[in-house]
């Protein structure tokens, strides 16, 4: 009986052992793990969002901005995008994002026109161009090509308008025609071409009755034609201001006028037109003391289009790097002839920074699909001499920049940094880097 009260005795104390060890057990599984409560977790402090969403509008502003290199669209819109995702009714990220996809439109536009220029598609080029928004960054870029595409297609369309026209091809006619009369009609007013239209006022143009009848003739039913608005090809504004600034200038530099008439069909693209005004000059008899002066700038015209000739040869073939040499001294024969007009540059001027641009571009672009970034880059820097304004270049040496930066931050011998120096570009930053690292390695 004894024996069996103390076995009970027992038992009770080991009961209570394990309980005691099980609540230790417990205890301790409280502090190391997380509880299984459905209350939510912790949200982070409401003072960390604001702090988040600056950091991505500054991003959002930064990406955007032009600072002599073409704005990153695709990270701009990100950045937008994720102040958005931290503040769904932010007006200024709304605002921006709206800005940067209407520029992205402009971007693509600007880029499509170049490529069918480069094609020779000029009515397909100048047609894309005119859809950029007034309010884009790109529509002042794109109007000095836009204007210069409209004397091109103007005269070309003219010509096949009178031919459609003579030749009775009405449905031909109307379509050219109206083409050609788009862009006629855009350095008047629009009253101008109504009031022609209805007998009110003298045609503006000497197709433009022979156009209205082949459009009735195509749509008997057709209503009044009016003049497309296309504020891009107006040259009432800038483009006439900079013609009056270029005519007076080149008008007072000599007294006798002829030389100053040349000059201007120089500026303007006709170099034959003035060569021949110039010949004229200088072989005329009972001319001035100004006869020697025609005849050295006729002669400086002549070689600024023998220039071109060498330089367009080698652009045909594909090499911008041979052009290089004859373009710049076309260059400086077209500097040599107009004076001081570098705000004013000329037609050929204008042409041979441009297809500088553009075919060094594609020159680079074919040795970057092969894996030469070397002779890419090379070759875009080329170009961007020329043409420094040119968006496909701006962005090749992003890329050259940012390759460039890699193989500096990996270089760990001194050739490895001559080749980073080759990729670099002015104004990237780079150089001053490039320092530092050459005398961290002991390079000379």
């Amino acid at each position: 009986m004894a024996q069996g009260s103390k076995n009970r005795r027992r038992a009770s104390a080991l009961v209570a052992a394990v309980s005691v060890i099980a609540a230790g057990l417990v205890a301790s599984g409280r502090a190391h793990w997380p509880s299984l409560s459905t209350e939510p977790p912790k949200q982070p402090s409401s003072l960390d969002v604001p702090s988040d969403l600056e950091e991505q509008l500054s991003k959002c502003r930064s990406y955007s901005r032009n600072t002599g290199t073409e704005p990153d669209w695709k990270k701009a819109e990100s950045a937008c995008n994720g102040a958005l995702d931290r503040d769904p009714i932010n007006e200024e990220a709304d605002r921006l994002l709206k800005q940067i996809k209407q520029e992205q439109i402009a971007s693509e536009l600007f880029a499509r026109a170049d490529s069918a220029s480069q094609r020779l598609d000029d009515l397909g080029a100048l047609d894309l161009l005119t859809q950029i928004p007034e309010t884009s960054v790109y529509f002042k870029k794109a109007r000095p090509q836009a204007i210069e595409l409209k004397k091109r297609v103007r005269k070309k369309l003219e010509v096949d308008c009178a031919d459609h026209l003579r030749a009775r091809r009405w449905q031909l006619a109307q379509v050219t025609c109206e083409n050609y009369m788009g862009l006629a009609c855009q350095d008047s007013t629009a009253g101008e071409w109504e009031a022609a239209q209805v007998g009110f006022a003298p045609a503006k143009d000497r197709l433009y009755r022979l156009f209205l009848y082949a459009r009735r003739k195509v749509n008997s039913r057709a209503g009044p034609w009016r003049c497309p608005e296309k504020k891009l090809l107006r040259e009432s504004g800038e483009a006439s201001e900079v013609q009056r600034r270029v005519d007076g200038a080149l008008m007072q530099r000599f007294p006798d006028a002829r030389i100053g008439r040349a000059l201007v069909s120089y500026w303007q693209g006709n170099l034959r037109e003035s060569l021949s005004a110039l010949q004229k000059v200088a072989a005329d008899p009972k001319g001035t003391d100004l006869r020697p002066i025609a005849a050295q700038l006729r002669n400086r015209i002549w070689l600024v289009l023998q220039f071109l000739k060498s330089g367009n040869t080698a652009l045909h073939v594909r090499d911008p790097e041979r052009a290089a040499k004859p373009f710049r001294a076309a260059l400086e024969h077209d500097r040599e002839v107009l004076g001081r007009l570098e705000e004013s540059p000329s037609f050929v001027g204008r042409s041979i920074r441009r297809e500088m641009g553009t075919h060094c571009y594609q020159r680079g672009k074919y040795w970057a699909d092969r894996a030469d970034t070397r002779r890419a880059c090379r070759i875009w820097k080329l170009g961007y001499g020329f043409s420094p304004a040119n968006l496909a270049l701006l962005q090749a040496l992003k890329h050259c920049s940012e390759r460039g930066g890699q193989l500096l931050d990996s270089a760990r011998r001194c050739g490895e940094l001559a080749i980073a120096a080759e990729l670099s570009s002015d104004g990237d930053g780079l150089a001053e880097k490039l320092k530092v690292k050459r005398a961290a390695l002991g390079c000379p």
